[in-house]
């Protein structure tokens, strides 16, 4: 069996890399929450002789690299898989920033974890990754997301006309961001 290195764990959650093994419980959480996640989402088509939308999620789970980590949010306790953040667009140099991406599965929403493993990835990224600033872009009407993004420290830093197509259409979305110094003078950091 593959071992997987837990890269930060918390109360209630631990986020991790993916592996082979995690494939079966990653394709039900995404089959089962479909319709909860399709509004936020870019549509992802399975044509002939390409891989299935769920099957290529987690094809690029498990082959990534240094510019994208996709972690999986995984409970303590049990290991039950309960959604995903992505770290992308991960630059160096002068600029030191990335921007986060999250979901959740539909039995798991609102109950915190993902704000539990949201704090533990910026924790993974301004200590571990040692980046400078963090953003998250955020659709207009996902007030869930909106009040995430506050929760952890990030504040509203501007907004984008037709950002990003989601669900075959193009959508309004507010930038959110914190910096190593906020985080680190918001007390948030481990002690």
């Amino acid at each position: 069996m593959d071992a997987v290195r837990d890269i930060r764990a918390g109360r209630r959650v631990k986020i991790r890399h993916a592996s082979p093994r995690d494939e079966d419980a990653f394709l039900e959480l995404r089959r089962s929450s479909g319709s909860f996640l399709t509004r936020w989402e870019p549509i992802r088509e399975g044509g002939e002789g390409e891989l299935a939308p769920e099957m290529e999620l987690f094809r690029r789970m498990i082959e990534f690299d240094d510019s994208r980590v996709p972690l999986l949010v995984e409970r303590r306790g049990d290991s039950v898989i309960l959604g995903v953040i992505n770290i992308n667009q991960v630059a160096r140099g002068a600029f030191q920033n990335c921007a986060l991406g999250w979901w959740i599965g539909r039995p798991h929403a609102r109950k915190g974890y993902m704000k539990e493993a949201v704090a533990l990835v910026l924790e993974h990224i301004f200590l571990d990754l040692d980046l400078h600033r963090v953003e998250a872009n955020i659709q207009t009407d996902n007030p869930a997301s909106r009040a995430l993004a506050e929760g952890v420290g990030m504040r509203r830093e501007g907004f984008s006309e037709r950002f990003l197509k989601i669900a075959g259409r193009w959508c309004d979305h507010e930038r959110w961001a914190i910096t190593s110094e906020t985080w680190h003078e918001s007390g948030d950091m481990p002690h």
